[in-house]
C-alpha cells in the first residue's frame, strides 16, 4: 500500500533515477523492466520513483492484458485516450481531432500521424502496415516529450503481445531528440516466456529480490507504530514472510486486528496469488512440486523421484530446473 513503509530498495531506486537522468541527458529513449514476484514491491518501487520525478516529467500509464480481442496495442490505447482526453462518448472523428491536437500544428505529417495512431488504438477502420503504426505512435510520443521528459509506465509486460514488445524496441532504437523513459513491470514469467527480448542489450532488467531480515524487521516496527509484538510471534512473521513486503503488510494487519498472539498464517489473498501461479504450471511440474511441498522447506531430489508418477520420474531433474527458473524452488 502507498502508506506502508518503503524500505530496502535504495539500489533499485538509484538505477531507475540513473535511467531517467540518462534519457533526459541524451534526449533518447531508455527501456527498463522491473521484474519480481507478486507482492515483492514492483508497483511500490515504481510509484515511489514516479513521485520523485512527477514535478518535472509527464507521466502516462498503460497495462497489458492477458486475454481479449484487440489487446495488442492496449497499453497504447490507454495512453492515447488519457493524453488526448478521449471519452467513451466521443465519435471517431472527434477522437481523431483530439489526437491531432497533441501534435504541432506546423508538422507536415500531422494528419498522417493522427491517422496511424487512430488506427492503432481502434478509433479508425483504416488499414496500415505495422511499420507505419509504429512510426505514427512514436511521432506522437516524441511530441509529448518536447518540453519535458516523458515517463511511460507499462504494467504486466509479461502479458504483452510480441508486436507490442517490438514497438517498445522500435522506440528505443528510433526515438531522436526526445527524452523518454519506458518503465515496465513484470512477473518472473517474462524471463521464461520472452528470454530473447530481455537478452537485448537495450533492455535494462531490475530484479527485485526479497527484502533482507533487517528490512523486514524495520517494516514490522513501522507498521506496528510502537505496538509491542512478542518475540516468538515476530520471528514467525519474519520467517513466514520470506522477505515479501506484501506478506509482511498483510500479516501485521491481521495481528493488529486479532491481537499479537496465535498462529501466523498466510492471508487468503496471498494464498490466492500463489494458487494462480501454481495453476500456471504444467501437469508434470505440479507432479514434482506437490510432493516436494509435502516433504517440507528442504527436500532430497531422490525422495521426489520415489514419489512422482512413473512417467515423470526420468525428467525430475529437468522439472526441478524449470521450477527453479520460475522461482518456486531454489
Amino acid at each position: 500500500a502507498a502508506d506502508a513503509p518503503f524500505v530496502g530498495r535504495e539500489a533499485e531506486t538509484a538505477r531507475l533515477q540513473a535511467a531517467y537522468d540518462e534519457a533526459a541527458r541524451a534526449r533518447s529513449a531508455r527501456l527498463v523492466a522491473v521484474i519480481g514476484d507478486a507482492g515483492v514491491g514492483k508497483t511500490r518501487l515504481i510509484s515511489d520513483f514516479i513521485g520523485r520525478v512527477a514535478d518535472r516529467a509527464t507521466v502516462f500509464r498503460g497495462r497489458c492484458l492477458a486475454y481479449g480481442d484487440g489487446i495488442t496495442f492496449w497499453p497504447l490505447v490507454e495512453i492515447v485516450r488519457s493524453a488526448a482526453r478521449i471519452g467513451e462518448e466521443d465519435s471517431s472523428e472527434a477522437a481523431r481531432g483530439r489526437i491531432a491536437a497533441l501534435l504541432p500544428a506546423a508538422d507536415p505529417d500531422r494528419d498522417a500521424i493522427a491517422d496511424r495512431v487512430a488506427a492503432a488504438v481502434g478509433l479508425s477502420t483504416a488499414s496500415h502496415p505495422v511499420a507505419e503504426l509504429f512510426w505514427g505512435a512514436r511521432k506522437l510520443l516524441e511530441a509529448q516529450a518536447v518540453d519535458r521528459p516523458l515517463v511511460i509506465l507499462i504494467d504486466d509486460i509479461h502479458s504483452a503481445e510480441t508486436t507490442f514488445l517490438d514497438f517498445l524496441q522500435h522506440l528505443v532504437e528510433s526515438v531522436r531528440q526526445a527524452p523518454i523513459l519506458l518503465l515496465c513491470s513484470a512477473r518472473p514469467e517474462l524471463r521464461e516466456e520472452r528470454p530473447e527480448w530481455l537478452a537485448d542489450a537495450q533492455v535494462e532488467a531490475i530484479d527485485l529480490a526479497p527484502l533482507g531480515t533487517g528490512d523486514v524487521e524495520a517494516m514490522i516496527d513501522r507498521l506496528l507504530s510502537g505496538v509491542a509484538l512478542a518475540p516468538d510471534t515476530r520471528a514467525r512473521v519474519v520467517a513466514a514472510a520470506e522477505g515479501n513486503p506484501l506478506y509482511v503488510e498483510q500479516m501485521v494487519s491481521m495481528l493488529r486486528e486479532g491481537g499479537s498472539g496465535g498462529d501466523v498464517v498466510v492471508p487468503p489473498t496471498i494464498a490466492a496469488l500463489l494458487a494462480a501461479r501454481l495453476d500456471g504450471l504444467t501437469r508434470q511440474e505440479r507432479a514434482v512440486i506437490d510432493p516436494a511441498a509435502v516433504i517440507g522447506l528442504v527436500f532430497p531430489a531422490a525422495a521426489i523421484e520415489q514419489l512422482v508418477p512413473d512417467p515423470v520420474r526420468a525428467a525430475v531433474d529437468a522439472h526441478l530446473s524449470a521450477l527453479d527458473r520460475k522461482q518456486f524452488v531454489h
